[in-house]
Order: C-alpha cells, then structure tokens, then sequence
C-alpha cells in the first residue's frame, strides 16, 4: 500500500488486485489513525484477538472471527493492544 503525507493526515493509497477495485490487506495493528475513504466501502475483519473501532461517533470491540463493514466517509480509528 502506499503512503503520503497531506499537512497532519496520512493517505494510504491501495493497491488492487489486477482488473478489479479490491484491495485486500493482512495486517497486525496496533494503532491507526483517524481516517476515512471518499470512494470506498472497507471491511474490517478480525482473525484472533481483539480490536476496538470507533466509528463516527460509535465505538465497537470486534473480537476473532467477527466482521464488520465501514461506509464511505466515515472518520474510524482501530486499536489494539495484542496480535490480531
């Protein structure tokens, strides 16, 4: 995925799959950021563990094994303080 920097935000660039607008990313995180997509649905799937989202101005605990789906334009955030 590529990364920039605009003034105090952090724009991730994906990259998709070849002939398709999915993009799919495996990662472990501990913090990310306040951010949100204009032009994308995301997915948050969580594979062991625990990670806590806020959403707009929801807060939610996804633990393994559960899904959850993110709007376009949608400020969130994901934290976690173990493998996930």
């Amino acid at each position: 995925m590529n990364k920039k920097k605009v003034g105090l935000l952090e724009i991730y660039e994906p990259e998709y799959f070849p002939g398709t607008g999915i993009h799919a990313q495996l990662c472990n995180i501990r913090n990310i950021p306040a951010h949100c997509h204009d032009d994308a649905l995301e997915l948050v799937y969580c594979l062991q563990g625990t990670i806590f989202l806020t959403v707009a101005h929801e807060f939610c605990r996804l633990d393994s094994g559960e899904l959850i789906t993110i709007d376009e334009e949608d400020v969130r955030n994901i934290i976690a303080e173990e493998d996930n």
